[in-house]
């Protein structure tokens, strides 16, 4: 297994560790790439977002490495313009990337359209504008989902990147990332309410049928960031409280499992995958690797800390070739 893991310092790259006979994963190197911010991973191919590589322009950058046998990067492609700023989400669907501009308000596709998200929502200093923060593909393959925490909005385009339609979220919850559950559920972690909103998916449309907190106790300043899963596993990490809760997906409920320290400082994002969960700290400049058990529960203290400045982003793959990327 192969882990790659965004530093998105001015020195930074992309660190690929790649799991040893152990089970412990080995630093390989580090391919330099300024400021990235996230990864995807399509066949041989890894897709990176750059926060500003053009000097003098506050553009954010899209480049994609070409990964090797032994999951090394090389060939990079030409850095091409996300036409906004502080691009912080991609993926892919039909052999196109996509992207969110949060400072832009803004919707990026390489082959060409653009979308443009106009509004604000309750929290003066957090929603006084669109700030699209995720992109991903619905549960059919056949919609993109955007998240706008500024809006408090998911919007729903088409491969041309028209708006097919939309949800809201609470007022100030500030939707941030996505999680398809199933063929017709979607969670959603709210940053700025510390709460998943559950929503119920059918053609195209969302529409909002539970909340639930992340927390027990929401001390202040906690921001949930980042939602995974690995099986019916699911997690959400929360910057502020730095911590990670557990839940369990069955039968169109989220039933809480746990609550436990992230190891370090602020957990931007989180990857489970193979029977680990990783923790990127972008605080502490650490990312922490728990062991899962068999039910999905963390234990308690990392089984590695990998020193990583600035991680914001964590990907695994089965290998580097034509292997697929995992949950």
């Amino acid at each position: 297994m192969n882990l790659y893991i965004a530093s998105c310092a001015p020195d930074g790259g992309i660190y690929h560790y790649r799991q040893a006979a152990d089970g412990s994963f080995r630093f390989r190197g580090k391919t330099y790439c300024d400021r990235p911010m996230y990864l995807a991973r399509e066949g041989k191919w890894l897709y990176v977002l750059l926060r500003q590589p053009f000097p003098g322009r506050p553009d954010s950058g899209l480049v994609r490495f070409a990964l090797g046998p032994d999951g090394g990067l090389s060939e990079a492609s030409e850095t091409v313009s996300t036409g906004g700023a502080c691009a912080c989400h991609l993926c892919r669907l039909s052999g196109v990337t996509y992207a969110v501009n949060y400072l832009s308000g803004s919707v990026f596709s390489d082959k060409g359209d653009m979308a443009f998200h106009h509004g604000s929502s309750v929290v003066r200093k957090r929603q006084e504008s669109a700030h699209p923060h995720f992109i991903g593909v619905s549960p059919d393959g056949s919609y993109l989902m955007v998240t706008d925490l500024g809006m408090d909005r998911i919007f729903l385009y088409d491969r041309d990147l028209r708006r097919c339609g939309e949800a809201a979220a609470p007022l100030g919850a500030g939707p941030r990332h996505l999680l398809v559950l199933d063929e017709s559920h979607v969670a959603c972690v709210n940053e700025l309410a510390c709460s998943i909103g559950i929503y119920g998916y059918e053609a195209g449309k969302l529409a909002l049928l539970r909340v639930v907190p992340v927390l027990e106790t929401v001390p202040r300043g906690a921001l949930s960031a980042a939602i995974c899963r690995l099986g019916q596993s699911v997690f959400v990490s929360t910057r502020g409280a730095d911590r990670i809760t557990g839940f369990w997906w069955q039968k169109g409920r989220l039933e809480k499992l746990f609550e436990m320290p992230c190891g370090g400082v602020s957990p931007r994002d989180i990857l489970a995958a193979g029977g680990f969960l990783f923790s990127m700290n972008e605080g502490s400049q650490v990312v922490c690797v728990f062991s899962l058990d068999r039910t999905g529960e963390a234990f308690g203290r990392p089984v590695q800390m990998l020193p990583v400045a600035n991680a914001v982003c964590g990907l695994c793959t089965k290998d580097g070739g034509e292997g697929k990327e995992m949950d």
